[in-house]
């Protein structure tokens, strides 16, 4: 039996991503497997309301909703014996239109219950006004988060041009946490002129109060920084710009945070990201700017695409990633 829960396990986690409907259907089979599969696939639960694919759906309440998604939220927030619902800590929520926490609310849940308030760990949302809608309909989440919208620099090449995008990264960052990552070197024309240059991504992650959608700075937690590496990015092909880079932020701003996200088999200069790193002290990197400010994570070793990066978020955490992991210090 140790051997099929081995196997029910390992194929939970490789269709979770991409076929979600078929691992649900292993909770069909029978109450043990159901018991392994509802944790895994409600841990982190991703609800993508888009405009297309509005109908008409009549909810567990007998109220009409306009969206799948929304009539099955409105069953975990109003029906506390709902099986996912005690599983689930992390919601991932995104609505392409206008959201408001009337359309997830029950017509009787005030007489039904004295308190229909859910508490869950964490909540990550696109738009603050979200928030605001699922507060107001009573959902309630310890650290709740906004995703700010991406933005994208292109320029060319060197030494200076990755020492100017950490510097003015870290100038916008208060108590909040930037991702970001490069493109590999591609010719680019800008002005009829032709030069090396690269695409770099940014995504934000803040802690919001959903009743106000202000910003909340963590006490102590200053700026954080995570640059992604990859096989073959340009850091990877100049490793010098990432040295000149790391030193240039972390001598200028005393606290800041940096990590290097990567996967477990990256390497670059030919070595481990961290032996790299500890082979440039103090050469390249002083010795009291690296202890404590410079990190190293595997938590988020693939590239969010840019085609929607949300998505490509919301499907790294259901899988177990963090593209916000601290990892450990160098």
């Amino acid at each position: 039996m140790e051997l099929v829960m081995n196997v029910v396990d390992a194929a939970v986690v490789q269709h979770r991503k991409d076929d979600l409907c078929w691992s649900l259907t292993l909770s069909l089979v029978c109450r043990t497997i159901r018991t392994c599969v509802l944790p895994a696939l409600y841990e982190v639960l991703f609800l993508d309301i888009r405009s297309e694919r509005e109908r008409e759906f009549i909810g567990w309440d007998g109220q009409t909703h306009r969206h799948v998604e929304l009539a099955f939220l409105s069953w975990l927030l109003h029906d506390p014996s709902a099986p996912p619902r005690r599983h689930v800590k992390h919601i991932v929520f995104r609505h392409d239109g206008q959201f408001n926490g009337e359309d997830i609310k029950w017509i009787d849940s005030r007489e039904a219950s004295s308190s229909t308030e859910w508490l869950i760990e964490r909540l990550t949302v696109r738009f603050v006004l979200d928030a605001d809608g699922l507060y107001r309909a009573d959902l309630r989440s310890r650290k709740s988060f906004q995703i700010a919208s991406p933005r994208r620099r292109s320029g060319s090449i060197g030494v200076e041009g990755f020492e100017r995008m950490v510097r003015i990264i870290l100038r916008q960052l208060d108590g909040s946490h930037t991702h970001t990552w490069a493109t590999r070197p591609e010719e680019v024309v800008e002005d009829g002129t032709v030069f090396t240059g690269i695409t770099q991504s940014n995504m934000t992650q803040g802690e919001i109060d959903p009743k106000t959608g202000a910003s909340i700075s963590e006490i102590g937690a200053g700026r954080r920084l995570t640059v992604q590496l990859e096989d073959g990015d340009y850091l990877q092909q100049y490793p010098d710009y990432l040295l000149t880079g790391l030193a240039a932020g972390l001598s200028t701003n005393l606290d800041v945070q940096i990590v290097l996200a990567c996967a477990a088999d990256y390497r670059i200069g030919g070595q481990t990201v961290v032996d790299f790193i500890r082979k440039a002290v103090p050469t390249s990197l002083p010795q009291a700017a690296v202890e404590g400010k410079l990190r190293v994570s595997h938590a988020a070793p693939a590239r969010l695409v840019e085609s929607d990066m949300f998505l490509a978020l919301a499907q790294a955490l259901q899988c177990g990633g963090d593209p916000w992991d601290l990892g450990h210090a160098i």
